[in-house]
């Protein structure tokens, strides 16, 4: 009787491993995007499909390599926070704001104890509508941990597993403002949430801990509709903290006409925009791949007080959804004015060229998602609240590595 059971349960993994596989070599497919774009027939594909994950039962123990984070909600508070959440994700599949917050105690890998308050963060359904949910902390009574007064837990696959963490890394190289970023395991009243992506926020608090002095812009929170080219108008964009008559909305406003008058110059436009700030932004979305800084979401402009110019930051450019192989993909209204001035697309060029062409920032690209990788694995795979099969979360991370040394020719060859 149990080898009989022994040989149906491995016929049903094989047959799961085989369709699951089948199914990721076409999920370019129109029959399997209108599958994934329906949210219950994909979520009861992920949980069927997850019976594969009985093949990595023995790394339930192996021991992982990340720090462990424990965070203590009374049941009523935690209550309140999910009373906000949509009672159904298809209908209202993006949260524009969240209001609800609870306090709770963060315990930190080194059993202290911080008094926080907590909410759920992410506009899309991926970060709230599953059992695992994406974090924001902040600290209170001007308590700090790493430095930090507040940050975010996020699920790592929004982020692209590793990806985003090593978009932080490039963009530290390339002299560009960026957060701090860790992986860790998390407790929620003593149940295991599985592994976060740590990240801080971009925020004013971002840019006093790096002794800057200045005004940050986004888009706003709440967009109607929600592909809105906010490089229209300064009405679509807010201030971090939000103040809607913050003096620095001249400035935004005079870059927005520019952007817009087909009469303005590169020149004039650089008046405002700090050049080397554009160009290694461009350089980083290009080694990224990255779409997602676009007409409507993720632009994070910083005007600095000190040189009178804005600088742009990389936010949110390791998501693998959409991306770009193309160096002239047109996707963002500020590239698109700036990259059409032939000199400053031959300095964009040439900049790459010069990050391509250095052999050890291939190597130490590699090796730090390499090192990520390895860090994260382990728990990765021991995390049974993750909402995809684990071979799924394995073939992407091989399909990522494989992707960097392919996506450097690819670049190599457009130039």
């Amino acid at each position: 009787m149990e080898k009989k059971l022994s040989i149906s349960l491995l016929v049903l993994l094989i047959f799961f491993l085989f369709t699951g596989w089948l199914f990721y070599q076409n999920r370019n497919r129109p029959l399997i995007t209108r599958i994934t774009d329906n949210y219950w027939a994909y979520n009861f594909i992920n949980q069927t499909a997850k019976i594969t994950d009985l093949i990595f039962l023995h790394y339930t123990f192996y021991p992982d390599k990340l720090d462990n984070y424990q965070l203590f909600i009374k049941g009523s508070d935690l209550e309140k926070l999910e009373k906000e959440l949509p009672s159904n994700p298809e209908k209202q599949s993006i949260m524009t704001q969240f209001t609800a917050q609870a306090p709770a105690v963060l315990v930190d890998p080194s059993g202290t104890e911080h008094k926080v308050e907590v909410r759920f963060r992410g506009d899309l359904a991926v970060h709230w509508a599953e059992r695992k949910k994406s974090w924001r902390i902040l600290l209170k009574n001007n308590d700090t941990f790493n430095s930090l007064n507040s940050f975010d837990l996020i699920i790592p696959e929004d982020q692209g597993l590793v990806l985003e963490h090593l978009a932080n890394f490039r963009a530290k190289k390339l002299n560009l403002y960026s957060p701090d970023s860790w992986f860790a395991n998390l407790k929620l009243n003593q149940s295991s949430q599985g592994i976060y992506y740590f990240t801080e926020r971009l925020d004013e608090d971002f840019f006093i801990r790096r002794n800057l002095i200045g005004t940050l812009f986004g888009e706003k929170d709440q967009l109607d509709p929600w592909n809105v080219n906010i490089y229209q108008d300064a009405k679509y964009w807010r201030t971090y903290p939000e103040d809607p008559h913050n003096p620095d909305f001249k400035y935004l406003k005079e870059l927005l006409e520019m952007i817009n008058n087909p009469q303005s110059t590169s020149e004039e436009i650089f008046q405002l925009i700090d050049k080397d700030s554009f160009l290694n932004w461009q350089v980083h979305s290009l080694l990224m791949a990255s779409l997602h800084q676009d007409q409507s979401h993720n632009s994070r402009l910083f005007f600095n007080h000190q040189s009178q110019k804005f600088e742009l930051i990389p936010w949110d450019t390791g998501n693998r959804t959409s991306v770009s192989e193309d160096i002239n993909l047109s996707y963002n209204p500020l590239a698109i004015r700036l990259l059409a001035d032939p000199q400053v697309k031959a300095e964009r060029n040439q900049r790459l060229k010069t990050y391509l062409d250095n052999p050890d920032n291939q190597v130490e690209d590699l090796a730090y998602f390499n090192q990520a990788v390895d860090l994260l694995k382990i728990a990765l795979i021991k995390d049974t609240n993750k909402f995809h099969p684990t071979i799924k979360y394995l073939l992407d991370l091989k399909q990522y590595r494989l992707w960097m040394g392919q996506h450097f020719d690819n670049l190599k060859h457009q130039l």
